[in-house]
């Protein structure tokens, strides 16, 4: 099977998916311990589309 991407490529994709994942689970993490809103919530990356129909 071939994938193919128009605008990046499945790799870049699942790993800016597994790097904002992993920076959301530690914001979440800090805000149990510490109280609601003395952190600032994670910048959200520029989404990297890519297009898995030919």
């Amino acid at each position: 099977m071939k994938v193919i991407a128009i605008n990046g490529s499945p790799k870049k994709e699942g790993i800016r998916i597994m790097r904002v994942l992993g920076k959301t689970m530690a914001w979440l993490m800090k805000m149990k311990e510490v109280a609601p809103g003395t952190i600032q919530p994670p910048v959200p990356e520029k989404k990297v589309v890519t297009n898995f129909i030919r």
